[in-house]
């Protein structure tokens, strides 16, 4: 359809809004679209069938998966359904269902609703359907995530106009939805990895595309098994094996060690630095007197809000601003390797800061600046380069770290219960500036003498110059 996502996003919010009437599904018995995203696991049988888990895994029974409650590991804010976002391609399952399925939609009646919807159309009414689901209400904690993941195709729902929130996610379903986040093209498969996977799976080609990425892995006895369940603490190392296939470093590796959920002892080892490098993202709800529920299996709904705060909103974002530092970095400093050579300690001639989204690399020394930048110049792959710029100046990192020790301990001294919160050279790179959140003028004039080559600005200042 030629209808704008912005007019699909408008009828999901009447559609959600408004009360009573059911329109007829005109869905049939047709494929069912489901999830077809990039993800790695581990097993939820024994270790001695995997290659990938040390120690056995209890198995939920099932009865007690399909009345699962909420993920403990999750925030379960109440949010309506109507998000605008971008687009990908669906992965179809041979549907098993037989009835015709009827949709309640809410509105104040055929007159009314058609005066609701403006020009919107009858067919962006029926493409905004597609990502309403009658078991999924507009106050259901996990509705947003939903409906945006949903809109952009990375999962989906049944025909019957449900999408079945409570129920276990299965691992051809982790697959679909991590091959689908991965966005990779789409190739013919003539043969599986995996001996229980044939090449007219409907999950066939998502399989084989997280497994070579590392992302899920199989059995030891050469089977992926895509119809089993998967548990907690394997969606959570499945969602960061592909936080490191697109790049991610762990920050500080000490930092994990504080965070444990109130049954932390009963994850298993295997998954112990997924669950915590998760939650310290923020990727999942943390507070040490939660519940994690490690073999508890996750649900569709649990899998689709982690896998969303993954890519979209808030924490989307702001992992992506901290994947972005971390590849242009590596690509500077791979770069300056490339230039000089393994022997050039660049901390010794030049200094590299971030203000704003660009890096800056500053050479203390005219030529080298000049090497450097035609070293730039004649890179063929720019795409991790494209945030970094280049600059002279006489500091170099080596003397900006005694200055900012020395003036770090006499701004202490003076005001014990002052904070530095940002450390970045001037414009020019002849003085490093110092932002604190309390300078009161005396301190600020005594400061400035004893270190003229350092410059103590307070917060308010710092806002003020930037706006």
């Amino acid at each position: 359809m030629n209808h704008s996502r912005h007019a699909i996003t408008a009828t999901l919010a009447a559609l959600l809004v408004t009360s009573s009437t059911t329109l007829a599904a005109t869905d049939s018995s047709a494929p069912i679209t489901v999830v077809r995203p990039v993800v790695a696991t581990v097993s939820t049988e024994t270790a001695k069938d995997s290659a990938s888990i040390p120690a056995p895994i209890r198995v939920v029974r099932p009865s007690e998966a399909s009345n699962a409650i909420p993920f403990n590991g999750m925030v379960t804010s109440k949010a309506a359904a109507a998000a605008a976002i971008q687009g990908n391609t669906a992965t179809t399952i041979p549907s098993t269902d037989k009835k015709v399925a009827t949709h309640a939609i809410h509105t104040t009646g055929t007159e009314k609703s058609d005066k609701a919807m403006g020009s919107i159309g009858l067919d962006t009414l029926r493409e905004a359907k597609k990502y309403i689901f009658r078991d999924v209400p507009s106050t259901y904690w996990a509705a947003q995530s939903i409906a945006t993941m949903t809109q952009q195709n990375l999962i989906s729902g049944y025909s019957d106009g449900t999408f079945r929130p409570d129920k276990p996610l299965t691992r051809e379903e982790a697959a679909s939805l991590f091959s689908k986040l991965i966005n990779e093209p789409s190739t013919v498969m003539i043969s599986s990895t995996f001996s229980d996977i044939t090449s007219d799976r409907w999950s066939a080609l998502a399989i084989e595309a997280v497994a070579r990425k590392n992302i899920i892995s199989g059995y030891g006895d050469n089977t992926y098994r895509p119809e089993q369940f998967m548990s907690r603490q394997e969606f959570a190392v499945v969602a960061d094996n592909y936080l490191h296939y697109l790049g991610y470093e762990t920050q500080d590796p000490t930092i994990l060690d504080n965070i444990a959920y109130s049954d932390q002892k009963f994850v298993a080892s295997w998954a112990q630095d997924a669950v915590r490098e998760l939650a310290s993202l923020h990727f999942l709800h943390y507070n040490p007197r939660n519940l994690f529920n490690p073999e508890k299996y996750i649900t569709r709904a649990e899998a689709t809000e982690i896998t969303y705060r993954m890519t979209q909103g808030d924490t989307g974002k702001a992992f992506k601003d901290t994947l972005m530092k971390q590849k242009t970095e590596a690509a500077a400093d791979a770069l300056i390797v490339r230039t000089f050579g393994k022997n050039y300690d660049f901390r010794q001639h030049g200094v590299k800061y971030w203000k704003g989204d660009t890096l800056w690399v500053a050479f203390a020394n005219a030529d080298d600046a000049k090497e450097y930048g035609a070293a730039i110049a004649f890179a063929t792959d720019k795409s991790d380069l494209r945030h970094l710029r280049l600059t002279t100046g006489p500091l170099t990192q080596a003397a900006i770290d005694d200055m900012q020790t020395d003036a770090a301990y006499a701004y202490h001294q003076a005001l014990a219960d002052g904070t530095i919160l940002d450390v970045y050279p001037n414009t020019s790179v002849k003085q490093l500036v110092i932002v604190v959140n309390h300078l009161p003028d005396a301190v600020k004039k005594d400061l400035s003498k004893r270190f003229p080559d350092v410059q103590f600005i307070s917060e308010a200042t710092r806002d003020s110059l930037s706006k």
